[in-house]
């Protein structure tokens, strides 16, 4: 599972991510390794906490609207951050 499928994963986070550091688009100064385990644990942990969701909110992330949901609200947190911009 590892060999096979995990790490080729990962060399594919991480060679976007750093060709993403290098075009300016992602801050080099977080190791690219690390931005690929972000972006991992907030993908799998999501669909591994099924039955905790069941129980705590009752909702099912293994619908299509939730999974989709999440997917965004990941990359919106990981790329634009998760304060709110100040009322002007």
């Amino acid at each position: 599972l590892t060999r096979r499928h995990l790490n080729p994963l990962y060399a594919l986070w991480t060679g976007l991510v750093e060709a993403a550091q290098a075009a300016g688009k992602i801050k080099s100064m977080v190791p690219s390794y690390h931005l690929s385990l972000i972006i991992a644990g907030a993908s799998y942990q999501y669909i591994a906490s099924r039955m905790r969701m069941l129980e705590v909110y009752g909702i099912d992330v293994n619908t299509k609207e939730l999974r989709e949901q999440h997917a965004s609200a990941v990359l919106d947190v990981l790329f634009c951050g998760m304060l709110a911009s100040p009322a002007r």
